[in-house]
């Protein structure tokens, strides 16, 4: 949670805004750590945004998920973040 907005910093505003209004299904779980790990002004910025832009194309979401996982292996390659993998036992505990 803490490293999320160092994440949100290296991606363009409006491919995170895609990325966002674009997912869907498990994604949407994703989406909602991240607005839930920001200022709530600027997540409350974001929703909006989302709203009023409407409905996003599956392949410029996909795209924009894109430039925000590039975003994240960039921070882990430099060794800026670490990720956290889930065991596969906390998954059915």
């Amino acid at each position: 949670p803490l490293d999320i907005p160092r994440i949100i910093r290296g991606v363009d505003p409006e491919a995170l805004r895609k990325a966002l209004a674009g997912a869907q299904g498990v994604e949407e779980e994703a989406r909602d750590f991240i607005l839930n790990n920001i200022s709530k002004r600027m997540a409350d910025t974001l929703r909006e945004e989302m709203a009023e832009r409407g409905r996003v194309k599956q392949s410029e979401a996909e795209d924009a998920m894109t430039q925000v996982v590039a975003a994240i292996r960039t921070l882990v390659d430099a060794g800026s973040i670490t990720l956290i993998e889930k065991d596969d036992e906390e998954d059915t505990a």
